[in-house]
């Protein structure tokens, strides 16, 4: 299974986290494996979150820890399922 990352970092700045509040947003190549896993922090938080998940191949998806459920909406949910997102963190 592969790895991808989106951006890095959370403009949430909880106290217990150590997350950078600075967002880095990386341009990854998506695999052309079958299932992948995402490993941003707060995907979400991620202004183009929306357009990604639109561009995104039909696959086994993963969250390992980056979605903020407060900026999960119907739309977003319905976007994910239809892409093949399996796990959700």
């Amino acid at each position: 299974m592969k790895q991808i990352q989106f951006t890095k970092g959370c403009m949430n700045n909880c106290n217990y986290c150590y997350e950078q509040q600075k967002i880095i947003i990386y341009d990854p190549k998506i695999p052309e494996d079958k299932e992948i896993q995402i490993l941003d922090m707060n995907f979400l938080n991620n202004p183009k979150a929306k357009e990604i998940l639109r561009s995104l191949p039909k696959k086994k998806w993963e969250f390992i820890c980056g979605v903020d459920f407060r900026l999960l909406n119907q739309e977003l949910c319905n976007l994910m399922k239809k892409k093949g997102f399996i796990k959700i963190r």
